[in-house]
């Protein structure tokens, strides 16, 4: 026998779109000291829809939200850098270029607020037996512009090279994310972290009979966190990241490359919420400055 009086509600959640970024950077060089500025421009909507539905044996509710959410706002990044040599240079010539050396850097962005345009259109479907259909609009909002504010954030960096042959890098990052606003839709979010090391290695680059000794074997770590949070309890993220570099040579020796990574991770939290994932990306680095030669013609 079945209560009257108890409803089973079902959540219905569906969402589509997102947020992009497309950038321009410039870089400037002046002996070991380097500068670099990257403008980019962030649109995108996201369409999000919750629909609940409690049922009865006589009367059906359908509770429908519909929110809709676009963005538009141009940032800036910032990054310096300082690159000094730590051994002193080889009387004699060598066929490649050769040192060791030190990098040091930091990259990251001051607070930043784009404008948002959002709509709402929450309504109720009442379905009396299952024969009549009535519609009651709850809310319904348009075209309201509003301010999104993004976290100010900053990375440190330390890098030794020893050129041609190895590099190992280790990196601090911060996020302000507990300033972060956003007044079509109000998200507390927590300060963030991550560190990552890395290290890149080539055999022998100046090998002629064995490819693989001159291929690109690199490797790195990462732990940090996650802006989100579940009863004050942060996300967290770690992960281990392979990749090779497959060079190619173009015409004019120059060298361009094929790089393969594998990322396997973590994320979320132990007994709450907690996923395990692989990534494999792969990619291209096309190195090619003939258009800058100039042709001579007899």
């Amino acid at each position: 026998m079945t209560n009257p009086d108890f409803n089973v509600a079902t959540n219905t959640l569906k969402g589509k779109g997102g947020t992009y970024r497309f950038r321009w950077g410039n870089a400037f060089r002046h002996k070991g000291f380097s500068v670099g500025v990257n403008m980019n421009y962030n649109f995108g909507k996201i369409t999000a829809n919750r629909k609940v539905t409690f049922d009865s044996l006589q009367v059906s509710y359908d509770t429908e939200f519909l929110d809709e959410f676009s963005v538009g706002g141009i940032g800036f990044d910032l990054g310096l850098q300082y690159r000094f040599r730590i051994d002193k240079p080889s009387e004699e010539e060598s066929k490649a270029a050769s040192g060791q050396f030190i990098t040091l850097g930091v990259f990251g962005n001051n607070k930043n607020e784009v404008t948002t345009n959002s709509s709402r259109f929450y309504h109720r479907d009442n379905l009396v037996n299952y024969t009549s259909d009535i519609r009651d609009t709850l809310v319904f909002e348009r075209d309201i512009e509003e301010i999104l504010t993004l976290p100010a954030e900053i990375s440190f960096g330390l890098t030794y090279e020893q050129v041609n042959k190895l590099k190992l890098g280790v990196e601090y990052s911060i996020g302000s994310w507990s300033q972060y606003g956003n007044e079509a839709k109000e998200e507390n979010l927590m300060d963030t972290y991550q560190f990552t090391i890395g290290a890149e290695f080539i055999p022998n680059i100046l090998s002629y009979n064995n490819y693989f000794e001159r291929v690109y074997y690199r490797a790195g770590f990462y732990y940090g966190t996650d802006p989100r949070h579940v009863d004050g309890l942060q996300l967290k993220k770690l992960g281990l990241t392979f990749g090779v570099g497959f060079p190619i040579v173009m015409p004019r020796q120059q060298v361009s490359f094929f790089d393969v990574s594998f990322e396997i991770g973590q994320f979320g939290l132990t007994d709450v919420l907690n996923e395990t994932y692989g990534k494999l990306t792969l990619g291209f680095t096309l190195n090619d400055n003939t258009w800058f030669l100039k042709r001579k013609f007899n």
